[in-house]
């Protein structure tokens, strides 16, 4: 009987160590999981981060431009002039065109899961925000082109060109401020 009791005894303890090692090597393999998973979350929050700063730059040229024009022609509507056709070197309005890949990205490939609440928070708003602003400059150009297409320059000259440019110029600076909040507010 001592002699099975040894056995017993034996085959005990190698069990336990075999359960131990797979329990180890479970965890090892978890870490190593969490580990890229944290990796490949991070290199996408620094792809959105990168992508963000490169849509604000975009929207500060275009700030700058319908802020131009907006006091250009406040100044001929003060002195009653008509605005030449060149002064729209960009265009009648030119809203910025503004990338979204790398935040979709992180969405389809699950990296975006591993982000804190605050920055997935925080980086859906602005893309949401970019998406209005977008939308924004479509419905205005497709207005005012069809206008020109119907009425030419005049008819788009007369348009309240001077409040639709305002507009811009507001919520432009809407969206700087907020790519300034959001990109502050990110933190790997």
């Amino acid at each position: 009987m001592s002699q099975t009791a040894g056995v017993v005894r034996q085959a005990f303890f190698e069990a336990i160590f075999v359960v131990f090692g797979v329990a180890v090597a479970y965890a090892v393999n978890e870490w190593r999981q969490d580990r890229a998973d944290q990796q490949q979350s991070n290199r996408a929050l620094l792809g959105i981060i990168e992508e963000l700063k490169a849509n604000r730059a975009k929207t500060e040229d275009s700030h700058h431009y319908h802020q131009e024009l907006y006091q250009q022609l406040l100044e001929l509507a003060g002195k009653g002039e008509v605005p030449d056709i060149s002064l729209f070197h960009k265009g009648f309005i030119h809203p910025s065109s503004l990338f979204e890949s790398a935040w979709e990205t992180a969405k389809n490939t699950g990296a975006s899961r591993f982000f804190s609440y605050e920055n997935t928070l925080s980086i859906n708003q602005m893309y949401e925000l970019q998406l209005r602003y977008q939308k924004q400059g479509e419905i205005v150009g497709n207005l005012l082109y069809d206008d020109l297409y119907h009425g030419g320059r005049n008819a788009v000259l007369g348009r309240h060109l001077l409040e639709v440019i305002s507009t811009f110029v507001w919520k432009e600076r809407e969206l700087l401020r907020e790519y300034d909040q959001a990109l502050s507010n990110l933190v790997l």
